[in-house]
């Protein structure tokens, strides 16, 4: 499934299971937290090659040049995890 790489990450675009496994993907860091409430509507800035999703104006964000603006619904939907300083009060205890 990994492609020889053993990584034992997904193809691009794709998440375990096939291209739709479930409403949720796997998170793309193994140490990120899901997040619990945050607004499926808001509107947050992720990074191709990144892990988390930010609030826009995060100082905390990486590779600003490759920043997209996507709903946080999306974010989730891709793997990503909310970020541990701007979205703090969206985390699981």
């Amino acid at each position: 499934m990994d492609g020889g790489s053993g990584r034992g990450a997904p193809a691009c675009g794709q998440l375990r299971g096939g291209p739709l496994a479930g409403s949720r993907a796997e998170l793309r860091s193994e140490h990120a937290r899901r997040g619990s409430g945050v607004p499926p509507d808001m509107m947050v800035v992720v990074a191709a090659d990144g892990k988390t999703f930010h609030a826009p104006g995060c100082r905390f964000v990486h590779a600003k040049a490759k920043l997209e603006t996507i709903a946080a619904r999306e974010a989730i939907r891709q793997g990503y995890a909310p970020c541990v300083r701007c979205m703090r009060k969206y985390l699981k205890t």
